[in-house]
This record gives structure tokens, C-alpha cells and sequence, in this order.
């Protein structure tokens, strides 16, 4: 329990973040439009998350806030029965526009898989009007059977720690695109950022043991702080050795391109930010644990698939697929 774990947790709620930047390609102008987009998502979704759990937590004490209908309960416990009924009501509209919204992506990014080769060439398949029914039929039938089977605060832990993760893998591509190793010492980036990572893991399990483990508790401090005082020196030999690239905006032509949005304060601010993602996942339980871990290691399996078969295997009879989406939606349009 806690601030902490509840805070692993509550990263399911920011899929919308995500969701942004699967649909990027439809974008108008996505270079001046995403960056926009996705700081008005971050400050929508946090104003909201603070102000219902504000606002919850001050009908009814936290400890005894429902896990499963936290509105309803708590108008109730204040005996505001009408306002109960009219959340409930609420939640029951909301739910499926919820779960509607956070699957609109998946079929794409199945799309982009498969014309990558990581996935079969039927989720690239492209209909006579343009849409992916194939894989959005596929996502459906394994979305419906993992939300029947797997119970929600498990399903709700690995969704949130996969978020971030993946904002994880968002800031150390940031920092790989900026900056690069140098000429002398090839890979010293990818080394530094792997040794970062795995020591921002260790520091949120010391520190969670040295909450749960009051004999051990300076030990684990002690390697706590061992391990930031690391992370520091990595993040100063990143900053140093590392030189930074190009700017984006010159390297495909020499002239800047003043509508180019660059991350700021690059690689201070991914590497805080992928400190903290790391942190919480290590707040997980040890089934959250293993399912994360799992989840990873599908991931780099069907990465090594990739190297092995990827080429072969890449959407054969689907690689005019994009041309064939673009063309029919055009022609829907304009009928």
C-alpha cells in the first residue's frame, strides 16, 4: 500500500498519452500538433486523477474507499443517495467509451508490426474500405479473453508498469537520438544507459525491502544511496563523454527548421524521467513482477523473431498496404 504503490498503479490512466502518439500519422502538422497535444493530455489527466481523488478521499476516509465503485460508495456513505445513483449511472456510459478509446490504436500498431515482420502479414491486412478488420478482430477476441480470465488489480498492475516502461524506452531514445558514443569508445552510450537502468531498478527494490524489512533497513539505505550516488555519475559521464548530435533540425539539410519541437534539457530530463518510471515498477508486487518480466521477455522474443525471420516473413503480399489505406480513404471521402 501507500502513496508509492497506489502512484504504479494509477499509471493506467495515462494510456491516453500514449494513444496520442500511436495515431501521430493522422496527425495535421504533427510536428507543431503532437508536442501540444500531448502536454494538454498530461495536464487533463493529472488535473482530473487529483481532483477525484481530492474530492473522493474527502467524503470518506481513504482506507475505506471502495476499490471497484469509489463514487457511488462514497455518496452513499455520506447518504446522498441520488448522487450515487448518478455516478453509477456515469460509470456504466463512460466504461465502454473508456475501453473503446484504449483499444483504437492496437490495430495500427499491429499494422506497423506486421509490415515490420515482427507479427503475421494478416494483421496488415487492409479491406475494401480501408480499415484493418483482420486485426482489429484478432485484438478483440484476445482483449475480451484477457479481461475474463486475468483479474483486474493484476491486469491493472502490468498495464500501468508496461506504461511505463514504455515511457522508459520513450526517454532512452530520446537520449540515443541526441547524443551518440564516442569515436574512441563505441557502444559507451548503450553500456552507460543499461547500467542506469538496472541500477534505477535496484534502488526501488532497496528501498522497498528497507520499508518492509525494519532489521535490514540501513544496509539497504546505505545501498540506496550507494546506487543514486552511481546513477549521478553515470548521468555526468552521459552529459561529458557523450557528445550531443546535430541538432534534429539540421540533419537532413543544412537550413534549421524552426518548427522542429526538440525534448528540452536533454539528458538530464529523460534520465530523471526514466529514474522515476523505474522506481514505481519496482514497487510492484512479486506477481506484478512476474508478469512485467514476462511481458519483457515475449517482448525481446519477438524481437529476436525479427532478426531471424522478420525479412522473409514481412507482409508479403501486403507491402503496397499504406498507398491501398491512404487511397481508399481518400475515395471514401471524396464519395
Amino acid at each position: 500500500g501507500g502513496v508509492i504503490r497506489g502512484a504504479t498503479s494509477s499509471f493506467f490512466g495515462y494510456i491516453g498519452f500514449d494513444e496520442i502518439c500511436c495515431m501521430s500519422g493522422e496527425a495535421i502538422n504533427p510536428s507543431k500538433n503532437m508536442p501540444r497535444a500531448i502536454i494538454l493530455t498530461l495536464a487533463i489527466v493529472s488535473s482530473l486523477y487529483v481532483t477525484a481523488a481530492f474530492g473522493l478521499t474527502s467524503m470518506v476516509p481513504y482506507n475505506e474507499c471502495s476499490e471497484t465503485s469509489g463514487f457511488p460508495d462514497g455518496f452513499r456513505y455520506r447518504g446522498v443517495n441520488w448522487a450515487a445513483q448518478v455516478s453509477a449511472i456515469g460509470e456504466l456510459v463512460s466504461l465502454p467509451v473508456v475501453v473503446l478509446v484504449t483499444i483504437m490504436a492496437q490495430p495500427r500498431l499491429q499494422y506497423a508490426m506486421a509490415m515490420d515482420g515482427i507479427l503475421p502479414p494478416v494483421f496488415a491486412a487492409v479491406d475494401s474500405l480501408g480499415n484493418l478488420t483482420e486485426g482489429t478482430r484478432i485484438a478483440g477476441i484476445v482483449m475480451i479473453a484477457t479481461a475474463t480470465l486475468v483479474p483486474f488489480t493484476y491486469l491493472n498492475d502490468l498495464i500501468s508498469a508496461g506504461i511505463l516502461l514504455a515511457f522508459t524506452m520513450t526517454n532512452t531514445s530520446v537520449i540515443l537520438i541526441r547524443q551518440s558514443s564516442p569515436s574512441d569508445k563505441p557502444y559507451l552510450l548503450e553500456k552507460l544507459m543499461g547500467c542506469f537502468h538496472s541500477l534505477s531498478l535496484l534502488t526501488g527494490f532497496m528501498l522497498k525491502s528497507s520499508l518492509l524489512a525494519k532489521s535490514t533497513a540501513k544496509l539497504t539505505h546505505l545501498l540506496s544511496v550507494t546506487f543514486c550516488l552511481s546513477n549521478i555519475f553515470i548521468g555526468y559521464k552521459i552529459q561529458t563523454q557523450c557528445q550531443s548530435k546535430r541538432s534534429l533540425m539540421q540533419w537532413h539539410s543544412n537550413e534549421p527548421n524552426p518548427s522542429m519541437y526538440l525534448a528540452p534539457f536533454v539528458p538530464i530530463l529523460p534520465l530523471c524521467g526514466s529514474f522515476v518510471n523505474l522506481y514505481l515498477i519496482a514497487q510492484l508486487d512479486r506477481i506484478g513482477l512476474m508478469m512485467i518480466f514476462c511481458y519483457v521477455g515475449s517482448a525481446i522474443g519477438f524481437y529476436f523473431y525479427n532478426l531471424q525471420y522478420g525479412k522473409k516473413n514481412t507482409a508479403h503480399g501486403h507491402r503496397n498496404a499504406p498507398e491501398r489505406m491512404i487511397s481508399l480513404h481518400e475515395a471514401k471521402r471524396s464519395d
